[in-house]
């Protein structure tokens, strides 16, 4: 594969079994013996033993987690306080509410800047949401005296207004703070997102998975970590021209929601000429379309210049084989022979002989001005090899 193609942007679309995970799989493996930088969002949890060799970073929520997000290191200032707050507390059906929840925890992570710069973390946070409510009235207008307000009791008890907002703030927040300081106690291994997105101290790769029992605060989770490194990545001091060779792998993008697409999109479109490589994976257009509606979804399918189409359909599913490799079953007459009449119009790359991935069936196509996400399928077998590797 070009070099100047895995900078267009990767979308690999296909049902469950078709195929996806492998290509992230071996794309990952390659750019990592290549030497370059990867984020991967792994979807099924596997990633972090298939890719131990690498000594990947492992952000998760719970298990074997081998670090833990340095936030007193990455939120810095008062808007990074209120982006964190935006991001963990959705919006309400009374706006009124969520935002002066966000205000709110705004204001408390203020207070751990002021008193512990940059060495406060997620056990610092999670004392200050059990705070009595007086204690946090205290604190609040200390720090932001603008916002103190809302938690301004009338007697000596606090009002059902003050209640209903630290109780919004707790019910979104207290969870994954909760979880991720009792992940800080068990590991003494701090990770600088903003530092390794700038290519300062550890060039390991990444892996966050997706804790499917803990789907909310694991979703809340990546799309702070996406924000993170799109501010910095696209950041004015990352100089563009300049091949950074860093790869963003995003495995069943929709499940961490709709709020991470637009710092997606911005990976994809602007990180192209910094060699910032987006790659995405999704069942099926129709899935883009539910959660974006069907502008949305063409908006963020534009920016992906490679497109793999993983057995959409007319294919079976794949199959362990009796060695515990896979086996991919024939294609449906007439898709094969769709692909067949298309493959003089689409431009494929040919397989190699050297095996390094599992056997993927799909139809690959260059996008010249949009991507084509035609359900098209070939019975042959195709492989993706990066250059240098």
């Amino acid at each position: 594969m070009p070099l100047c193609v895995e900078t267009e942007g990767i979308a690999a679309i296909g049902r469950p079994g078709s195929g996806k995970s492998a290509i992230i799989e071996g794309l990952a493996a390659q750019a990592l013996a290549r030497g370059d930088r990867v984020f991967l969002l792994d979807a099924k949890g596997s990633l972090a033993r298939r890719l131990r060799r690498f000594q990947p970073h492992v952000l998760a929520l719970r298990g074997a987690n081998t670090a833990v997000w340095d936030v007193g290191a990455d939120i810095v200032t008062y808007l990074d306080a209120l982006e964190y707050a935006t991001v963990m507390i959705p919006e309400s059906h009374e706006p009124v509410w969520s935002s002066s929840s966000r205000l709110v925890q705004a204001a408390m992570i203020r207070h751990c800047q002021a008193r512990y710069g940059r060495a406060w973390g997620w056990g610092h946070l999670n004392r200050m949401l059990s705070l009595p409510i007086p204690q946090l009235e205290k604190i609040v207008q200390r720090r932001m005296p603008e916002v103190a307000t809302l938690l301004k009791s009338s007697g000596e008890e606090p009002s059902n207004a003050v209640l209903s907002v630290v109780l919004n703030l707790v019910a979104h927040v207290g969870g994954l703070v909760q979880t991720l300081a009792r992940a800080e106690r068990r590991t003494k291994r701090r990770l600088s997102l903003a530092a390794w997105a700038r290519g300062d101290g550890s060039r390991a790769p990444i892996i966050l998975p997706l804790d499917i029992r803990y789907h909310d605060q694991s979703a809340a989770l990546a799309q702070l970590v996406v924000r993170l490194l799109r501010a910095n990545l696209l950041d004015p001091d990352v100089s563009p021209g300049v091949d950074h060779r860093v790869w963003i792998f995003l495995d069943e993008l929709p499940r961490i929601g709709k709020d991470a697409i637009g710092p997606v999109q911005d990976l994809a479109s602007l990180g192209r000429d910094r060699g910032i490589r987006t790659v995405m994976t999704c069942q099926s257009p129709k899935q883009l379309d539910d959660l974006l509606g069907e502008a949305g979804s063409a908006a963020l399918r534009e920016n992906f210049g490679l497109q793999i189409i993983c057995r959409s359909a007319g294919a079976k599913t794949r199959t362990p084989s009796p060695k515990g490799g896979s086996a991919s079953a024939p294609c449906a007459g007439r898709i094969g022979r769709t692909a067949r009449r298309a493959s003089g119009r689409q431009r494929k790359f040919r397989p190699c002989r050297r095996k390094l991935s599992p056997a993927i069936s799909a139809c690959i196509s260059i996008s010249g001005d949009a991507p084509s996400f035609a359900p098209l399928c070939s019975a042959s077998r195709i492989f993706l090899y990066l250059n240098g590797t």
